[in-house]
């Protein structure tokens, strides 16, 4: 039973260790959503959708009346005290509420409402740019891995030719200078290995700091290089140009120009409001009229204010507005132009990087059959060991080369994502 209980507490202990040291592995959804909820300037763009509503929510408040009070002692003295109370004391309380404003107040509150929105797309526009910086980030992390695995099966290769090649040297079929030449070959591998590793924490640093997990590296990516690689998107740039928020931005700016443009024209309308207030004065004597030590009234007002010449400035405030809305339209025709020609690029750069693919892999293939056929005339004698070094090296970059189209691919991907204002295609 001791032993059984001792095998039972060392499996429970490997088992902890184990598990302490299988890192955690992050998708590139969860990096996205990691950054998106850490990054400062999402907070920042957050915290300014929070102003805007709570501007827009006051803003509403607007036509309710206004109700204000006030409370006033006074000691008077000479020679004054023989004409006023020496002592006074008085409290007040008035309501204003406006009527009519000639639409400023509805017109205020559809700004209000419009600057939200403007809020909401800048922020879109934040989380769109993150998400770009976090995929680029974090394919480099998978392409420094697959260089890693490279690495390794390149040293595999040069060790096993190098073993070989030393058990024909040492029965006399092959000559020094090949096994010193392959020896350095075998050195420069090992320190690749060595640099590609190096390159993976750096990598998994730069994809930390913008997960809001900074200094950390031990953790694993999940995606690979190891899917179909295709053009899978529908090309219409005309439908997708409406998702790109720096379009509705400048589309919901002229909205705001033509409510502003409304609101400077208002101020040649009339404006109606009602004043009602209510006093109390203490003091002795303080009613005039009938020399009582409180005086009480109450006053109502209907106030009505209507412009009748102002010299034209109205009329040069809405000729500059439109001016200003002349220039906003041709910097959103000029900014969709601009999109057009982004997208189409981003679209042709993809089919290029699908066609990188293609080659690279068949460049691959050839560069395995050369290396076969290197290795069967060695060993047939009829080739040196400097060719199969050839070979293998040859094989080392076309697979390197297809390690980094595809990775182009997915970045290139990601930048026709953003180019058409979507996160998923």
């Amino acid at each position: 039973m001791k032993y059984i209980l001792m095998a039972a507490l060392c499996c429970s202990l490997l088992t902890t260790k184990l598990q302490a040291q299988t890192p955690v592995v992050f998708t590139l959804e969860e990096c996205v959503q990691s950054a998106i909820s850490h990054n400062k300037k999402v907070k920042v763009a957050q915290l300014d959708i929070d102003a805007s509503n709570t501007a827009a929510q006051g803003g509403r408040l607007n036509a309710l009346p206004d109700i204000q009070g006030s409370v006033i002692g006074a000691y008077i003295g000479k020679p004054l005290n023989n004409i006023f109370p020496e002592v006074v004391g008085g409290a007040s309380v008035s309501i204003i509420q406006p009527i009519y404003t000639g639409g400023k107040i509805a017109l205020g509150n559809k700004l209000l409402n419009k600057a939200v929105d403007i809020a909401q797309e800048q922020k879109l526009l934040t989380d769109a740019d993150i998400t770009l910086d976090v995929e680029k980030a974090y394919w480099t992390v998978v392409q420094l891995k697959q260089k890693v695995i490279l690495s390794e099966k390149f040293e595999q290769l040069v060790s096993v030719f190098y073993q070989d090649l030393n058990d024909a040297y040492e029965a006399g079929l092959s000559y020094k200078n090949d096994l010193l030449r392959l020896g350095v070959a075998h050195n420069e591998a090992l320190l690749n290995i060595r640099k590609a590793k190096d390159g993976v924490i750096m990598s998994k640093l730069a994809l930390s700091q913008l997960i809001g997990q900074s200094g950390n590296t031990d953790y694993d990516v999940s995606d690979s290089l190891n899917k179909m690689y295709r053009l899978h998107h529908e090309l219409r740039v005309k439908q997708e140009l409406i998702k790109r928020p720096e379009l509705r931005m400048l589309e919901m700016a002229l909205d705001a120009q033509a409510l502003e443009r409304k609101m400077i024209k208002s101020e040649l309308l009339p404006t109606v409001g009602l004043l009602g207030m209510g006093s109390l004065s203490i003091g002795k004597n303080v009613d005039f009229t009938t020399s009582n030590n409180t005086f009480a009234t109450y006053l109502g007002v209907l106030n009505v204010s209507i412009p009748i010449f102002d010299w034209g400035r109205n009329a040069k405030k809405v000729k500059e507005h439109d001016l200003k809305t002349q220039i906003t339209r041709l910097r959103l025709e000029e900014a969709k132009e601009f999109v057009d020609l982004e997208i189409q690029q981003a679209w042709l750069t993809l089919g290029q990087s699908i066609k990188q693919i293609e080659l690279a892999e068949q460049s691959l293939q050839q560069a395995e059959e050369n290396l076969k056929l290197a290795q069967d005339r060695f060993e047939a004698g009829t080739i040196v060991a400097k060719d199969v070094q050839e070979a293998q090296v040859l094989w080392q970059q076309a697979y390197s080369n297809v390690i980094d189209a595809k990775v182009l691919f997915n970045i290139n991907e990601a930048i026709f994502k953003r180019t058409i204002g979507r996160k998923n295609c």
